[in-house]
């Protein structure tokens, strides 16, 4: 018995018109980053809302009355001291803006409007807004083509001279108005070791004595490419641990840190490479309690050293890392209501009563001075 030829019409163009896809409502959102500093920035309270004034302005107190040998029956001189130096930034403000044309309500509306755009207009200007602050807090507001921007870490941490055999580099640029030069306000420091930090600077800062009024607004920029960290290295990530180290102790004799508040956020790249070193040295890789600071992993896959703090963020530049106290940071705002202020939904006749929305955030980041500031970056 002969067999039956079978034959299968393809039904893919009629089912195309017959059947339509299954849509989820929900949206997956792939915009977000993961950024640490400014949320902690906003999270910990430290963003001062309702400034006034055409500009932000503090007093930076740079040195002390001088201290002279007294003998018995001499002469006394009195003389007022000079004690303070005016900081100064200005406000710079940003803004988000969407719209959608009346005819675009109508057609995006009822059962077929599997996302409602009209409804997350607000919430997408917001995010936006908010991701752009979090690359801000890192970038310079003073350079080539910024000077309308937010004056992040990296407006006060111009390198000058350095070797691969210096430790740091030189400071050499300004924050709100005033040098972050070693010495620009005055002031003695120490000449004692063999072989300074930096050969150019001609001292032992950061590591010695001297007056505050010598480092009054310096940040301490770290080599972290030296041939002198004792590591046999002159990888990045491989000194990274012993150069986050030496700059908590500088930090700390120079006055400029608070370990509980001590926060240093690195780059993913050489956070990865600082953990990787450091399970090497320790021949341990088992989670740790998020209490317990053991220099290696901690709560929520951060580094705890000595109880500083060490987390990576999507926004820090590559190859780099920052240390500082919290405490010595704060976002200032002109608005009341706090970081934002939102306009709309607005109905404009000029655009064929299209819907506007705007959001907008005006001030600035401010860090008391740029003392206390460490920059960790491979500079030779």
């Amino acid at each position: 018995m002969a067999d039956i030829p079978l034959h299968i019409t393809d039904l893919a163009k009629e089912l195309a018109v017959t059947t339509i896809p299954k849509w989820l409502k929900k949206v997956e959102d792939q915009t977000l980053r993961g950024s640490y500093f400014f949320n902690k920035l906003l999270d910990g309270g430290r963003v001062v809302k309702g400034e006034s004034g055409s500009e932000l302005v503090w007093n930076m107190k740079v040195r002390l009355p001088e201290v002279t040998p007294f003998a018995n029956h001499g002469n006394i001189e009195y003389a007022p001291t000079e004690k303070h130096e005016i900081m100064r930034l200005p406000w710079r403000a940003y803004v988000a803006t969407e719209s959608m044309s009346m005819l675009d309500q109508e057609i995006n509306k009822g059962p077929q409007a599997i996302v409602r755009l009209f409804n997350d207009k607000a919430n997408d200007l917001r995010n936006a807004m908010q991701q752009n602050l979090q690359g801000e807090c890192y970038k310079s507001g003073s350079s080539s083509g910024r000077t309308d921007r937010y004056h992040g870490l990296e407006t006060g941490l111009d390198e000058g001279t350095v070797t691969s055999a210096d430790r740091v580099a030189a400071p050499n640029g300004s924050y709100a108005q005033q040098s972050t030069v070693l010495q620009a306000n005055g002031g003695f420091w120490s000449s004692d070791m063999g072989t300074p930090n930096n050969v150019s600077i001609g001292t032992d800062w950061p590591d010695g004595n001297g007056d505050p009024d010598y480092d009054c607004n310096s940040p301490i920029l770290i080599n972290t490419s030296s041939t002198n960290w004792g590591t046999g290295s002159t990888d990045h990530r491989t000194n990274l641990f012993r150069a986050i180290s030496q700059a908590q102790i500088w930090l700390k004799l120079l006055g400029s840190i608070n370990a509980p508040k001590g926060l240093c956020v690195l780059d993913g790249w050489s956070f990865q490479g600082l953990r990787e070193s450091q399970e090497a040295k320790l021949r341990m890789i088992q989670p740790a309690k998020s209490n317990t600071d053991i220099g290696l992993v901690g709560s929520q896959g951060a580094v705890y050293l000595d109880g500083l703090e060490i987390q990576p963020d999507f926004w820090c530049p590559h190859s780099t890392g920052y240390i500082f106290s919290m405490d010595r940071v704060s976002l200032h705002s002109l608005f009341s209501e706090g970081v934002f202020r939102s306009k709309g939904p607005i109905e404009l006749a000029t655009m064929a009563f299209s819907t506007i929305w705007a959001l907008f955030t005006t001030g600035n980041i401010r860090f008391r001075s740029m003392k206390g500031f460490a920059k960790l970056y491979p500079y030779a």
